[in-house]
């Protein structure tokens, strides 16, 4: 018999948008359309938790934007979690899911990424009103720079891990 060295998990209602390893507690995160937070133990692939972000019935309207997962992103120490919802909103939580998610709203249309600098931890924010948002996190999330360049949706915003340079990609076929 052949041995599978991979293995299908199957806890979402829809598409799944967006997955994220976190090395230091051995868990995988995955958030989709149905705006499950999936908590995966990634030495067994067990389940740990779900945490909704909507109710069930929301979650299969295609009007409905509010709390469906579209991007995952961590801190460079892993102690913050950085959830992007399609609706503009992002998510913060502790890496231990203990306390209550922070919220704040980044953008007033569809978000479509998220991305942190692993240099001075700024987060970047892409979005379908053309923009990249730049945010500085001290006592609060603060937008410090707008980035207009693009001349369509803004899909992918990420930082070069070794440099102080943020790629983008967009619907403008740049």
């Amino acid at each position: 018999t052949e041995k599978n060295d991979y293995k299908i998990l199957s806890n979402h209602v829809g598409c799944v948008f967006s997955i994220l390893f976190l090395k230091k507690q051995n868990i995988m995160l995955s958030g989709g359309n149905d705006g499950y937070l999936c908590i995966w133990n990634t030495e067994d692939m067990t389940l740990n938790k779900i945490i909704k972000h909507i109710p069930d019935e929301l979650s299969k309207k295609r009007t409905n934007n509010k709390g469906k997962i579209i991007s995952i992103t961590t801190n460079k120490d892993e102690s913050l979690i950085y959830i992007g919802f399609l609706d503009g909103e992002i998510g913060i939580y502790d890496s231990h899911f203990k306390e209550p998610m922070k919220v704040f709203r980044a953008h007033e249309k569809p978000l479509y990424s998220i991305s942190i600098s692993t240099l001075n931890g700024n987060l970047a924010t892409s979005s379908a009103d053309n923009t990249i948002k730049i945010w500085k996190q001290c006592d609060e999330i603060k937008c410090v720079h707008i980035l207009q360049d693009h001349q369509s949706i803004v899909l992918n915003a990420s930082f070069s891990p070794l440099e102080h340079v943020l790629f983008s990609t967009s619907k403008d076929e740049s």
